[in-house]
């Protein structure tokens, strides 16, 4: 949520998450993670420049949303996928065993969701974390 007045309730939900994660056994650092600011069409809002310095301190990729409207909902949800399959690949061999590399998976699937245009471009579409330099660095804090 971008709203300044959701920041507390944000970072409790993370911790949450966090939490919950580790008391199932995993670890959030080894998961693909992204995050999205949503209600980006609100007022008192988190500034573009907030959002660029808190993409710039952390490991996953940050995108903007207004999901009322579909904005930003298909680049976070490619920029994940993107992140995970590239993770799965790395743990399973998913370009040998299922002859499909990242980038044409990723790919296909934004064509079936009727992407127009590069889906790279919607990749990286991130604030400030190119999703694939967050994939070089380890994915996640």
């Amino acid at each position: 949520d971008s709203q300044l007045a959701e920041a507390e309730n944000n970072r409790v939900a993370f911790l949450d998450l966090r939490q919950n994660l580790k008391d199932n056994g995993l670890d959030l650092r080894k998961m693909p993670l992204v995050i999205q600011f949503n209600k980006r069409d609100l007022p008192a809002i988190r500034s573009d420049e907030e959002l660029e310095d808190l993409a710039k301190h952390g490991r996953e990729p940050v995108y903007k949303a207004v999901a009322t409207r579909g904005d930003g909902v298909l680049e976070t949800f490619l920029g994940l996928l993107a992140m995970t399959w590239s993770r799965l690949d790395a743990e399973h061999d998913f370009s040998n065993k299922f002859r499909v590399r990242s980038d044409t998976f990723v790919a296909a699937l934004a064509k079936q969701l009727g992407v127009t245009g590069d889906p790279q471009k919607l990749i990286d579409a991130a604030v400030g974390v190119d999703p694939r330099s967050a994939l070089r660095r380890g994915g996640t804090q």
